[in-house]
């Protein structure tokens, strides 16, 4: 007869063996599905512009519309985080069709572009989309319309290879002195993001909601209503895909030593710099408001042909104000 504390045994030593090869199991099935459903979004939906070999990965280069003569390429450069650039900049190319040859610049991590070893410095950022244009054969002059933490690249392009932009469009991005005031950490959830996609995490997450992540930044981005069916459901796959991979993290470890190298390398006096700044009703109530202000213009007007402008509207300001910064684009690109 079998005695109790050999039944506890027995029972102990599988629990110890059987929960931990059921979280093997459970992880080893996610990371199946994961890989599975990737390698379908990837087949359903290819690249839409050229993959060029720039260092030691490939960059996703899209353009849309044709290249009229003496006439300057928009290039659009994303913000931290925004993992389908394509998509996200869908309600600004998508109105200069037709006019303007306009691209944009897929960084290393974001769409379709690939991963990279190199540092994340706004350097080697700034040395990679130079790289892409070049190798995708888009020749200068170029209008930089960058958004968020873009600003800090365009400006390093910009300081770089002052002969090749025209002009530079600045959407809600931060000063670098302002951005030197905040403190450089990277939420814990954050840094969670790869190993939850790698398990298929957020593949599960999604299939019991399929809004939940997608909708991550649908409050600044206008609930996604400037987008069309295509691009909406792109900037799921590529939430799925890519947010918060390794590449967004090392780009926000960064941010400080990226603000401080701007911050030593104003905009050339003779280049045309328009800041666009999203404004809420209310804001002017704020104390901080007047100061903050002041310190966004103070690094445009570091330029000659600074130029300094709100829209009502949240963060992703292209979402809420497309025609009127289509204007502002049109207006640097006729000189």
């Amino acid at each position: 007869m079998i005695n109790a504390k050999t039944t506890d045994r027995k029972k102990r030593f599988y629990l110890l063996i059987g929960i931990p090869a059921i979280l093997v199991l459970l992880c080893l099935n996610g990371v199946i599905w994961n890989v599975v459903d990737t390698c379908g979004e990837k087949t359903a939906y290819p690249p839409t512009g050229q993959m060029v070999e720039v260092f030691d990965t490939k960059i996703h280069v899209f353009s849309a519309g044709e290249r009229r003569e003496n006439q300057p390429a928009v290039v659009f450069m994303a913000g931290l985080a925004t993992p389908s650039p394509t998509a996200d900049f869908y309600p600004l190319w998508s109105r200069l069709y037709g006019e303007y040859y306009a691209v944009v610049l897929e960084r290393p991590g974001y769409g379709w572009s690939e991963s990279t070893k190199r540092e994340r410095s706004v350097q080697n950022i700034a040395e990679e989309y130079k790289s892409a244009l070049r190798q995708a054969r888009i020749d200068p002059p170029y209008i930089l319309v960058a958004h968020s933490i873009g600003g800090l690249e365009a400006a390093m392009f910009t300081a770089n290879y002052e002969n090749d932009v025209q002009g530079v469009v600045l959407l809600d991005c931060t000063s670098p002195e302002i951005m030197l005031s905040y403190k450089n950490s990277v939420p814990l959830l954050n840094r969670l993001f790869p190993a939850m996609r790698a398990v298929g995490l957020l593949r599960l997450i999604s299939a019991i909601n399929p809004e939940i992540l997608s909708n991550q930044s649908a409050g600044t981005r206008n609930n996604f209503i400037m987008l069309d069916e295509y691009h909406r459901t792109l900037d799921k796959i590529f939430v799925l895909q890519k947010y918060q991979d390794t590449m967004m993290i090392k780009e926000q470890e960064m941010r400080l030593i990226n603000a401080k190298e701007i911050a030593e390398n104003p905009f050339p006096p003779n280049i045309s710099v328009s800041m666009i700044v999203a404004v809420q009703p209310g804001d002017e109530n704020y104390p901080e408001y007047q100061e903050f202000m002041e310190r966004q213009a103070a690094w445009v007007n570091q330029s000659e042909k600074g130029r300094f402008y709100t829209l009502t509207g949240r963060h992703y300001i292209h979402h809420y104000a497309p025609d009127d910064i289509c204007e502002i684009i049109r207006s640097m690109a006729q000189g």
